[in-house]
């Protein structure tokens, strides 16, 4: 999303997905819910009935037309009508010029099913892009649909970028199904880009709490005048809130020929010294000051020295012999008097 509104810098890792796309659909969605309901005032709303093909009947039109010298304000309308959230985030990142055009169809009952957008914004004044956005979509207990169509061109130069995304989340009776498929296309100077990609998993949930997740996932990529590469993979997993197990099949290849491939076991699960909190948690290591990643560092090293030297003293002689030969009697005292501490708690 940052390179299409003219941002070069990327801290995604896979072919420029960083796991967070999903998440920017439904933090959309529950943003279009909260204009329709807090913002309402700023829009001019007609009466006309509108048939969105494949997500349902709209009987309101919400219109917002926003001038040059009005523009930064809808940044500021879209804020905070978003969630907290990485859209929340990037919208904060934007800034909007020229004549802003945003229009909604939406149901009686305050259901927006499509969205069109017209409007100059980007990352700052020297990578503006002339966006035009559509996006279809429908929400209910069982299903979530979206398709969404964006260009961005520069609005100076031959610069360009195009997005197409459609997904399908349905509840059915043999468990959770996601479909998606998308295709992404970035030209900058004589460089140019394409990232397609396709989706068909299932979850299915058992009475005994655990799930199972299978399917396929196929992403292809491609650089300039550089050969195709396209990476399958295909898991077979379960897992609960603190295990998993299973296997998941991958295949690279490159210009229709296979360079890398193989599966991957997996079987993860909490043992004796496990620290649950650290297992249901994660931290993101970039936002930590220097006092904050020390503090992080002692506690990870606490975790694993009680884990090891808990058990020290269960080794057989021979392999304390064999540790402890290098080490002075006074450090492997103190490791002895650790162990044994740590043993009388335990009982």
């Amino acid at each position: 999303m940052d390179l299409l509104l003219g941002s070069s810098g990327s801290d995604t890792t896979l072919f420029g997905l960083d796991g967070s796309e999903l998440s920017l659909f439904e933090d959309g969605a529950d943003l279009l819910t909260a204009l329709v309901q807090t913002q309402s005032e700023l829009f001019t709303v007609k009466k006309k009935s509108e048939s969105v093909t494949g997500f349902g009947k709209t009987q309101l039109v919400y219109t917002l037309t926003l001038t040059d010298a009005e523009a930064d304000q809808l940044g500021t309308v879209l804020q905070e009508a978003c969630p907290e959230g990485k859209l929340k985030e990037l919208l904060a990142s934007i800034s909007f010029s020229g004549k802003q055009s945003l229009t909604l169809l939406v149901t009686n009952e305050g259901s927006v099913h499509k969205i069109t957008y017209s409007g100059r914004c980007g990352k700052d004044a020297d990578h503006m892009r002339k966006v035009s956005l559509t996006w279809k979509l429908a929400r209910d207990d069982q299903q979530a649909l979206d398709s969404l169509t964006l260009k961005a061109p520069a609005v100076s130069g031959s610069d360009t970028c195009e997005l197409t995304w459609k997904q399908t989340l349905k509840q059915g009776k043999d468990g959770l199904s996601e479909e998606l498929s998308f295709s992404w296309t970035d030209k900058q100077g004589e460089n140019k880009q394409s990232l397609t990609g396709e989706a068909k998993l299932i979850r299915k949930d058992a009475s005994d709490g655990s799930a199972a997740l299978s399917g396929s996932i196929t992403l292809t990529n491609k650089e300039n005048s550089n050969s195709k590469q396209k990476l399958t993979l295909k898991p077979e997993l379960t897992f609960t809130s603190d295990t998993l197990d299973g296997s998941v099949h991958f295949q690279l290849q490159e210009g229709g020929s296979t360079t890398l491939e193989g599966t991957i076991q997996a079987a993860v699960s909490p043992c004796e010294d496990f620290s649950q909190t650290l297992w249901a948690s994660s931290v993101a290591l970039g936002t930590l000051n220097e006092e904050e990643l020390a503090a992080l560092r002692q506690e990870l090293l606490d975790q694993a020295a009680t884990a090891l030297v808990a058990h020290w003293v269960l080794l057989p002689t021979e392999d304390t012999l064999y540790l402890s030969q290098d080490l002075s009697d006074e450090v492997w005292q103190q490791i002895g008097f650790a162990a044994m501490s740590l043993t009388e708690e335990e009982e």
